[in-house]
């Protein structure tokens, strides 16, 4: 089973998006892990659990 909540995204994104482009933010200190699709339910539990220090996790379509 797969749940998800909804984020006002769109109500912030230009104004996040500045704050990278002005290096007020680095998405390095962020993003703490980085999978392939095949590993989204992993993805999920460690999210969840908050293990191996993960702040967010990022999917790589590609990898």
């Amino acid at each position: 089973m797969l749940k998800g909540g909804q984020a006002p995204a769109h109500k912030y994104i230009d104004a996040l998006l500045e704050y990278v482009v002005q290096g007020k933010v680095k998405l390095d200190d962020i993003i703490t892990h980085r999978l392939p699709l095949s590993e989204i339910a992993h993805g999920y539990d460690v999210f969840k659990r908050r293990e191996d220090g993960c702040v967010k996790v990022v999917l790589d379509p590609w990898k």
